[in-house]
């Protein structure tokens, strides 16, 4: 019997063999091959038994779900407030008889008009004309769009 590999050749495939070659040799000789066969065996058998064992489904599954795990998200860094703007009692006054707007491709002017309508035909101060951007950006942002309005220079 020919061996050609480590992973055909098995333990009682050996003995086997031993068993057949011994049979053929004196007593003294014979004693010296099996002594050199148990130990050249006791190797193949340790390698065998130290063959690493593939990982069943469960142990990739809960590898799987370790990796998985859900991390809180970092805490954002906190903006400092912004203090309220003190309407200066002697600020100077605008009439705004109407909005115009330009690039408005989603909404049509007459909505926009409607949502500036309590601003138009009285005078107003330049930060509630800064805050008719901030209602149009709004508008908008009700809609589904993200987009920033401006005040002309």
């Amino acid at each position: 019997m020919a061996v050609n590999s480590q992973s055909n050749f098995t333990f009682y495939q050996a003995l086997c063999w031993l068993q057949r070659v011994s049979a053929k040799i004196s007593l003294a000789p014979r004693l010296l091959f099996v002594v050199v066969f148990l130990l050249l065996s006791s190797q193949l058998v340790y390698a065998e038994a130290n063959q690493p064992v593939p990982p069943d489904a469960g142990q990739i599954l809960q590898q799987i779900e370790r990796d998985l795990e859900v991390k809180p998200a970092p805490k954002l860094p906190e903006l400092p407030s912004q203090p309220p703007a003190i309407e200066d009692t002697q600020a100077e006054m605008v009439l705004i008889k109407q909005f115009k707007f330009t690039g408005n491709h989603v909404l049509v002017e007459s909505e926009l008009q409607a949502a500036l309508a309590k601003l138009t035909n009285r005078s107003i101060s330049i930060t509630e004309l800064r805050t008719c951007t901030d209602l149009i950006a709004a508008l908008y942002h009700e809609k589904g769009y993200l987009a920033t309005a401006t005040l002309p220079e």
